[in-house]
Parts: C-alpha cells; sequence; structure tokens
C-alpha cells in the first residue's frame, strides 16, 4: 500500500486520471483557502504567506488563490503553445491545480497558531539581546528546525511536480526545459509579488 502510493505520487501526472488529479487537486486548493482564513494569511506571489492585519472575507482569500492559479496556468500555456501548438490548456491547469497540493506541508507546519506563536517568541528573544538564543526552549527550536525542513522538502517537490507534469503535458524531451520551467515560475512569483494583483 505504502509503496504504491509513493509510485502513483512520485509522477501523479502518469499515474492518475485527469478526474482523479483534478479531484486532489480541488479538495487540496480549497483546505488551503480555508486554512488560510482561519490562520489569517493571504498568498502575495507563488511562494510567500503574509499575516493578514485584520480578517478578510473567505471569499477575498478564494479570489487572491485563484489569481494565482490562473496567471501561472496562462503563462504555463503560451509557454507550453511555443513549444507544441497541440498542448491542451486542460493539462497545462491540472498541472498547477495538483502541484500546489504540496504547500499543504508548507501552511500546516509553518503557520499554525502554535508555530506562529513560537516564531513571535523567537523575534522577542532576539529584540531582547539573546541573539543565540541561548535561553530559547530547545525543543521549540528543534520543532522549529524540522518545520522549515519539511517545508523546504515540500517547495523542492512542488518544482519536481511542475517541471515533470509540464514536460509531460508538452510533450517536451528537452533536459534544459527544465531549467526553463524553474526560471518562469520565479519571474512570475516576481512579478505577482512586485505588482500584488490581490484584494
Amino acid at each position: 500500500m505504502g509503496t504504491d502510493f509513493f509510485i502513483k505520487f512520485s509522477n501523479p501526472f502518469e499515474n492518475l486520471t485527469d478526474k482523479q488529479l483534478i479531484s486532489i487537486g480541488s479538495i487540496c486548493f480549497f483546505i488551503l483557502t480555508i486554512l488560510e482564513y482561519l490562520w489569517g494569511f493571504r498568498s502575495v506571489g507563488l511562494f510567500h504567506l503574509q499575516p493578514l492585519p485584520e480578517p478578510k472575507p473567505l471569499l477575498f482569500i478564494l479570489f487572491n488563490k485563484c489569481v494565482n492559479l490562473l496567471i501561472l496556468t496562462l503563462v504555463f500555456y503560451i509557454f507550453g503553445i511555443l513549444l507544441n501548438r497541440k498542448t491542451r490548456l486542460l493539462d497545462i491547469f491540472i498541472v498547477i491545480l495538483v502541484a500546489q497540493m504540496v504547500f499543504l506541508f508548507v501552511v500546516i507546519p509553518l503557520c499554525n497558531p502554535y508555530m506562529v506563536g513560537v516564531s513571535e517568541e523567537i523575534g522577542n528573544s532576539l529584540r531582547n539581546g539573546d541573539i543565540t538564543l541561548e535561553f530559547f526552549p530547545k525543543s521549540k527550536l528543534i520543532i522549529l528546525t524540522l518545520a522549515a525542513f519539511l517545508s523546504l522538502a515540500a517547495l523542492i517537490y512542488y518544482g519536481y511536480l511542475v517541471i515533470k507534469g509540464l514536460r509531460i503535458a508538452v510533450h517536451s524531451r528537452r533536459k534544459y526545459h527544465g531549467l526553463v520551467i524553474v526560471l518562469v515560475l520565479f519571474g512570475v512569483d516576481i512579478f505577482l509579488s512586485m505588482v500584488k494583483p490581490y484584494l
């Protein structure tokens, strides 16, 4: 069972049907939306979560997440058309939708109320002169470190899924296209972070 799960999610775009991929991606998308709403964060760019100064309606959070999803889909659809005129918009959308499920492993470890409290405690300790965090509870530092490593691993897996999925969607066989995809990801992230087309 465990091995089968690992095999499927090592390359979900070849091991799962479109309906399964859309279902998984949609469920994770709405879970992320609910968590951002409950914990008071919003997406800014592709890789950043910003605390909200005041609570926002759920529809605002949903709109902001849809902006990221749709802009990234459109950009990579244009990218796909340039490589292969037969590229389907649905295939690109599925890749972007499914890949963002990985952000559950960023949001849950780092943005839950307990971890936010730990981060605030560290900030207070640093402001009070404890630069080396000598007097800060080691158990909390270990938990924060583990959460950070889990989130980093999740981001790497996100990049892997986007590259794998898009190369399948556009029928790419050239290895350097993976590098181009990564550069486009960072380019879109910078654009969204600067323009901030959000509510």
